[in-house]
């Protein structure tokens, strides 16, 4: 925290927007959806946080990136999820359950993102 806050007055623009940004709670606005953005969309998003910061176009990468994120509900492969029933006993989730949509839970949900400048 020490450091991040000496990088705030630091001359370098990216070093200090991101300090300052971190320190001041300023934090990016992200954006989540199913499908991968477009390219159109991406370079909007880009053009956009380049006139609002007045940064170079070889730069913009600091400020504006895309990725993906991964949530595995229920991995059998890690080990069984048991519940006790009501004699006492162990059994695993999926015999147990009386939701059929368990399989569900064992696919994992991909979403895409993109952060950028508010």
């Amino acid at each position: 925290i020490s450091a991040i806050k000496q990088w705030m007055e630091h001359p370098d623009f990216i070093l200090s927007y991101l300090s300052k940004s971190l320190i001041n709670r300023k934090l990016p606005k992200i954006l989540i959806q199913n499908q991968p953005f477009t390219n159109d969309h991406l370079n909007n998003i880009r053009k956009k946080a380049v006139q609002q910061l007045g940064i170079k176009d070889d730069e913009v990468a600091y400020f504006v990136n895309t990725g993906k994120i991964e949530n595995l509900a229920y991995n059998p492969a890690a080990g069984h999820i048991k519940i006790i029933d009501k004699k006492g006993s162990l059994e695993k989730i999926t015999t147990a359950s009386d939701n059929l949509n368990i399989v569900a839970l064992t696919k994992p949900v991909v979403k895409q993102f993109v952060y950028f400048p508010k």
